[in-house]
């Protein structure tokens, strides 16, 4: 029988979960005998420091373990996952992800968190945490605390804190369930519940080892596809091979309906996307791509224009890789570019424009009500899109910053389509030429 040299910390959790991951290999067929070693990181050493200062390492809690595998004083390390530093060390790779046992938070307290008085005190690091409890209660008062599952906990006997904010998996581990008070009703932090079986990148013998433990394994695939900027043709060739592939397809408003003729295997849903009618937050729709992924089935994000030009694309591939799910990325023809090229309107041209600007019309978290000012950039070429309910703002941010009132300045509804519409007009009657001819959204 094998025997593998295996790292960790040394809390009690920390060896449970080592035993725990000998136990999954056990029910997968796999002897293997583990031999284990335990480290104090970082974070073990420093119970201090709130872990939302900014000058605590990425890799707080693995630091001396990752150093360990490097030196090949260890063959693996096991880590909860949710610890793992983004960026693993260079040499250093993930051989296997388990399944979340389970990925809420708990709250442990004298009374429940709902009869928790005003000033009452919840102890929690977590800058996740915190946001959460002070939404729900923003009468109470946060504190910072640092320890084992056992410490915290014993900071609610003594007194210390009304209560405190654990995983649930942690209690479940450690046999500790009958001190849950409450489950929180927010989403815990990503691969909360998991654990992470590191090692040397290249040891594809102990990557063979621990493959039948490995969820990822079972993962479906996620392609981030650009549907180009309103005409159906436009998309790439690869994007509708992706469409013919997908089990699932999410699409955007801006992309052309026909366009999921191309997967009539797949099931396909309207997301909406459209400025100011979203039919789902960004949050659920993260996640309902992360589920479909974690059931084996292959999803296309459909993108209108290029998922990375406002297309909220890099919020979507943050989300995914925060849980280590690998993502494809498939570009798309911008309207920012497709719809003046279409239309023979260069943004570039020798001796005329020399540089060129892609301009959101509306800010992060931005309301109606509370519109946010107009940065016009210095080039020679500006492309706002989603502007259109801010173009009075927009005409008149141009002109305090001394543009042209005759500047010429057109405006493009469904470009690229067959019921596109263009409105071409100076600077100062742009606005009321687009009222004229009741030019609706989207348009750049």
């Amino acid at each position: 029988m094998e025997t593998l040299k295996v790292g960790s910390r040394g809390s009690r959790l920390a060896l449970v979960q080592v035993e725990e991951v000998k136990t999954l290999l056990e029910g997968a067929g796999i002897k293997v005998k583990f031999d284990g070693r335990t480290f104090q990181t970082g974070g073990d050493t420093d119970k201090s420091t709130p872990l939302d200062q900014a000058n605590v390492a990425d890799n707080f809690f693995t630091d001396a373990v990752d150093q360990a595998l490097l030196n090949k004083d260890i063959d693996i390390a096991i880590h909860s996952a949710k610890d793992l530093p983004q960026e693993l060390p260079h040499g250093i790779s993930i051989l296997a992800l388990t399944r979340a046992v389970d990925e809420t938070d708990a709250f442990v307290g004298r009374a429940s968190f709902k009869d928790l008085p005003k000033g009452a005190k919840v102890g929690t690091s977590s800058t996740l945490r915190k946001k959460e409890v002070a939404a729900l209660n923003p009468d109470v008062e946060l504190v910072n605390i640092r320890g084992t599952i056992e410490e915290r906990i014993a900071m609610v006997d003594d007194g210390t804190c009304d209560g405190v904010i654990i995983a649930t998996v942690a209690l479940k581990r450690l046999g500790l369930e009958g001190r849950i008070t409450d489950i929180m009703p927010w989403p815990a932090a990503p691969l909360q519940g998991q654990l992470a079986i590191t090692g040397r990148s290249l040891d594809y013998h102990l990557r063979k080892i621990f493959a039948p433990i490995d969820c990822r394994l079972n993962y479906g695939d996620v392609t981030l596809v650009g549907a180009g900027p309103g005409d159906p043709d436009l998309i790439t060739v690869k994007g509708i091979k992706a469409l013919q592939d997908a089990d699932i397809v999410l699409y955007d408003y801006l992309a052309h309906p026909s366009l999921i003729q191309h997967a009539p295997q797949a099931k396909c849903v309207s997301v909406g996307k459209r400025k100011g009618k979203h039919s789902l937050p960004q949050a659920e729709l993260s996640k309902m791509i992360l589920d479909h992924v974690r059931q084996g089935k292959n999803v296309v994000r459909l993108k209108g224009g290029d998922p990375f030009i406002f297309g909220r694309g890099a919020e979507e591939l943050s989300y995914l890789k925060s849980f280590h799910v690998q993502v494809n990325v498939i570009p798309g023809v911008s309207s920012a570019t497709g719809i003046p090229s279409t239309l023979g309107m260069p943004l570039t041209a020798r001796d005329v424009s020399s540089s060129v600007a892609f301009v959101s019309g509306h800010g992060k978290d931005e309301h109606d009500n509370q519109p946010q000012s107009i940065k016009i950039p210095d080039t020679d070429t500006i492309v706002f899109l989603m502007g259109l309910t801010k173009l009075e703002a927009i005409v008149q941010a141009l002109l305090d910053t001394g543009r042209d009132k005759t500047m010429p300045v057109a405006v493009i509804s469904n470009g690229t389509r067959d019921d596109q519409q263009m409105v071409i007009a100076p600077l100062t009657s742009i606005v009321e030429k687009v009222k004229a001819e009741n030019i609706h959204q989207p348009a750049l």
